[in-house]
Parts: structure tokens; C-alpha cells; sequence
């Protein structure tokens, strides 16, 4: 009989939370890749033609929310890993971080995903109409980058920071925790 070797608490959870962080990293990095730079700043109608030309433009967004969503259930994971006070008490306010940071990105994402797609197939359908579609559209990027910027900073910016902090204390290797602190920072 073949002897299993027993993971504590705290490895199980690094390797759940390293598995989801990984997976979850390349899956958004994947998806924004495929996404495209959504020409805002042109108008309602190049933003429009942006999400026309892209087939599968509600797909990529559900892709990468599953990625975020993934991500911040490793980095949850890791946390409770944690064993230093400190650390401990970083991590969780970093998990609580990535969880509202991967919240606001999803409804923006979400948002994104949904109504442009619908307000594009209508000025397709609705030469009549392009103007209002355009002004709509113009609107609805505008409120989105708002969400967007908070989902910035806290799910990129924040969580990162404090993460990087963690892990420094936790006595993982000093290169690791400033590469948080300084990608949350960048």
C-alpha cells in the first residue's frame, strides 16, 4: 500500500490559492487581450463599430469576470494560508480587497458586456435612431469609467499593496512582497 503524504491546512491552501491565482491571471490577461481597446474617446459610433467587429464581445467579457473571479478566490485562499499575526491580518483585509475590487470589476465588465453589445446591434438595426444609440453609448462608457477606475484601484492598485505586505511578513522571499507593493503602486 502506497503512503499518502498529508498536506497540512496551510499547504492546501497555498496550492488552491497559487492554482487559482495562476489560472485566474492568465484567463484575464487572455480575455483584456482579446477584448480590444474600446475606442472611447472617438465617439458613441467608432465604439459602436468596435463591438460590431467583434464577434464574440459578451463572451470575452464573461471570460475574463471568470477569470477576476478566480483570481480573487486564490488570493482568498492564500490568505487564510497565512500563520504570521500580521500577515494573517494584511491578508484577510487583502482578500476583502481582491473580493469588492473583483465585485465592481464584474458589474463593470458586466455592463460593459451587455449594453454596449445591445446598443450596438440596435444602430445596426436603426439607421433612424444612430444618433440617440451614439449619445447612449457615449453615456454609458462615461458612467462605466467611473466604475472602471474604482475597479482600478482597488482590484490592481489595493490589493496588491497589501498583499506584497503579507507576504513580506509572512517570511516569504523579500523580492515577492516588493513586487506586490510596487505592482499595486505602479
Amino acid at each position: 500500500m502506497r503512503k499518502e503524504s498529508q498536506l497540512t491546512r496551510e499547504q492546501l491552501l497555498v496550492r488552491i490559492g497559487a492554482v487559482g491565482v495562476i489560472l485566474g491571471s492568465v484567463a484575464v490577461f487572455a480575455f483584456r487581450g482579446l477584448h480590444g481597446d474600446l475606442p472611447t474617446d472617438e465617439g458613441g459610433a467608432a465604439a459602436l463599430e468596435h463591438v460590431l467587429e467583434h464577434l464574440n464581445y459578451a463572451l470575452v467579457h464573461l471570460g475574463a469576470n471568470l477569470g477576476v473571479l478566480l483570481w480573487a478566490v486564490g488570493l482568498s485562499a492564500l490568505s487564510s494560508s497565512l500563520t504570521h499575526r500580521v500577515a494573517w491580518a494584511i491578508g484577510r483585509l487583502g482578500a476583502a480587497s481582491a473580493l469588492v475590487g473583483a465585485a465592481i470589476y464584474i458589474v463593470d465588465f458586466s455592463i460593459d458586456g451587455f449594453a454596449l453589445r445591445n446598443l450596438a446591434d440596435m444602430w445596426a438595426a436603426s439607421p433612424a435612431e444612430r444618433a440617440d444609440l451614439e449619445f447612449a453609448t457615449v453615456l454609458a462608457t462615461t458612467i462605466l469609467g467611473g466604475v472602471s477606475l474604482s475597479s482600478i484601484i482597488i482590484l490592481w492598485g489595493v490589493t496588491p499593496v497589501l498583499y506584497g505586505v503579507a507576504v513580506a511578513r509572512e517570511g516569504y522571499p523579500s523580492w515577492l512582497g516588493w513586487a506586490g507593493v510596487m505592482v499595486g503602486a505602479a
